[in-house]
């Protein structure tokens, strides 16, 4: 592959970025662009699905920085799980550690499942509710306060954001507004809507102490998850949007975004609930009488770094490069100011190559494929931490578009733009997707466009002067 076509893609990445910026999403370019999507197929959503999902999600430890994929092999011949675990950086030692005790509680939970299932449920094959009894209680508790104090950081970051940041604007203070403004003896949805944030009060406290209560912590955090469930998916889909719209009419602040609030607040819990109901499956049972290894994929980081322009004129040839490449010219206005905030957004020469983990996993399973030896099929589920971003996305459909090669997916994507990003080095497949996509988005944006500012000036031109003269004409016939 030219290794200087290569790094256009990057770098391509990196304008979309600075003109769309990482968060938000541009609703209107994915509904103009080219449609890319997973196979419908793939995109149930199994209760393993949510398992591998919960499993990535909760082996992330720390605030930033950790982004997780895992997938499942399964050999039935050497009764063996694999089990993947990738990230973009290296996989740490204390969390392939955690993964392994977080698998050993999962079995336990299997087995006594096992040993407490009615009969019947073996002949019908299908799973009886989870038991309510003080065994399934107590290895309930044994994991949640696994969970929680090995993500105690990255948990308590999230409280610290979204119940009561430094500036008050969390949703403790909109409680109080809203305990204000309602008053006491509540009905219906705001009694069920005060009974979660009282929920949620007695949680934090609790995980503030030194000596934590889990079984406070399991039952309340239960409730809580019960009501935000209810309150959200509820018949009533804007009550949140509207209620918050009330709280904030005699103030001067926008509206709290109370459901993104109480989604990150209860996520940890629900991902918590995926794997006690994965653990109580008898159809997925399968999973727990197999020998347990987990593998930690090295990032498949190219070497070399992504050399940007650091300059005005530089980053200008390199727009007239991309243009000429592909058939466009440069509207100069616009092109002077993504230019300004490429260069307020990279003000360093070079960057590192970043593979993001779904990429570096599926690269590491063609790997496997393509390797001497016998193959066990990976499952076409990849569970992630968080949806992949737009470009991995792209990426990963075009992975799936391949001749005779295997097929994944992900619970669908962000839509967020992320840089740095790199594409791993995968045989025959080369990138191209994704530049196709940036550039659509360039042109979607008025950076690029079809004709030249000259010629247009021209037709602009040719069209003043045929009208004046059809003008002229006009004003010479008589009336």
């Amino acid at each position: 592959m030219d290794i200087a076509h290569e790094l256009t893609v990057p770098v391509l990445v990196a304008m979309v970025v600075a003109l769309h910026g990482p968060d938000p999403r541009d609703d209107d370019f994915l509904n103009f662009a080219s449609g890319i999507n997973l196979p419908a197929d793939l995109n149930t959503y199994h209760p393993f699905c949510r398992a591998l999902d919960a499993i990535a999600s909760l082996c992330v430890s720390r605030p930033r920085e950790q982004g997780f994929s895992v997938g499942f092999q399964i050999d039935q011949r050497n009764s063996q799980l694999l089990a993947s675990i990738a990230d973009s950086q290296e996989v740490e030692q204390d969390t392939i550690d955690y993964l392994a005790n977080l698998w050993a509680v999962l079995r336990k939970h299997s087995d006594w499942h096992a040993g407490n299932r009615p009969k019947s449920v073996y002949c019908s094959g299908v799973s009886s509710g989870i038991p309510q009894s003080q065994g399934a209680t107590a290895l309930s508790r044994e994991l949640v306060e696994l969970v929680y104090v090995f993500t105690r950081d990255r948990h308590m970051n999230r409280w610290h954001k979204w119940w009561d940041p430094v500036d008050g604007h969390g949703l403790l203070g909109f409680a109080r507004k809203f305990q204000q403004k309602k008053g006491r003896y509540l009905e219906g949805t705001n009694r069920k809507f005060e009974l979660l944030l009282c929920s949620l009060r007695i949680v934090v406290n609790c995980l503030r102490e030194d000596r934590v209560d889990w079984g406070k912590v399991l039952g309340h955090m239960g409730l809580a998850t019960d009501l935000s469930d209810g309150l959200l998916k509820g018949g009533d889909r804007g009550w949140c949007e509207n209620l918050a719209r009330d709280i904030a009419a005699d103030t001067e602040t926008p509206p709290f975004p109370v459901r993104r609030a109480l989604e990150k607040l209860t996520s940890h819990h629900r991902h918590i609930r995926a794997l006690i109901s994965f653990s109580h499956s008898s159809r997925l049972r399968l999973a727990f009488s197999l020998r347990m290894s987990i593998y930690a994929v090295p990032p498949p980081n190219p070497p070399g770094y992504i050399h940007l322009p650091i300059t005005t004129s530089s980053w200008q040839a390199h727009l007239e490069k991309v243009s000429a490449d592909h058939g466009f010219h440069l509207c100069t206005h616009l092109a002077e100011s993504l230019i300004n905030s490429l260069l307020s957004n990279h003000n360093s020469p070079s960057v590192p190559h970043l593979v993001h983990s779904e990429c570096a996993l599926i690269a590491h399973y063609n790997h496997l494929r393509t390797s001497p030896g016998r193959y066990v099929p990976a499952f076409k589920y990849i569970g992630m931490s968080k949806p992949p971003c737009r470009p991995c996305y792209i990426w990963l459909s075009a992975f799936n578009n391949r001749r005779n090669g295997p097929r994944f997916c992900t619970r669908g994507t962000s839509g967020k733009w992320n840089f740095p990003w790199t594409p791993p080095v995968v045989e025959g497949l080369e990138a191209t997707l994704v530049e196709q996509e940036c550039v659509a988005y360039l042109r979607y944006k008025g950076v690029l466009i079809s004709e030249s500012p000259e010629s247009m000036w021209e037709e602009d031109e040719e069209e003043r002067a045929e009208q004046a003269r059809w003008a002229e004409e006009a004003l010479n016939e008589p009336f």
